[in-house]
């Protein structure tokens, strides 16, 4: 991943244990699509989702305009049922969280480069 732009690191999420039916091979074109869907609820993106595969997973890397729209997408996203329906998530719907099993938490999190380069 090349250099980001001074102050565009503290803008941009990271989502990793992204639902299985995401990463189907015969979905691959999809995700990037489906990841923007997701976080433009939440306010607009720099370009799209930066896709990698390394042996720990996938991860899926985006850039907001404005810093309020990633405390908002974490606040809303991170910990969720990944098996639940993402495809349907309504950010303007209210629901209230069920217990989720830790390997089945969707993890939404600040990027940084150092946590991206461990």
């Amino acid at each position: 991943m090349s250099p980001m732009p001074r102050g565009a690191e503290d803008r941009s999420v990271c989502l990793q244990n992204l639902p299985p039916s995401w990463l189907d091979i015969s979905q691959a074109a999809a995700l990037p699509l489906k990841i923007n869907r997701l976080l433009r609820q939440f306010g607009d993106l720099e370009g799209h989702p930066f896709i990698s595969r390394s042996p720990m997973g996938v991860t899926a890397t985006a850039r907001f305009t404005q810093r309020l729209s990633v405390d908002a997408a974490i606040r809303a996203l991170d910990g969720l049922d990944r098996n639940s329906d993402l495809d349907q998530f309504d950010a303007a719907r209210e629901e209230g969280q069920f217990a989720v099993r830790d390997e089945d938490r969707l993890r939404v999190e600040l990027f940084t480069s150092a946590a991206y380069n461990a």
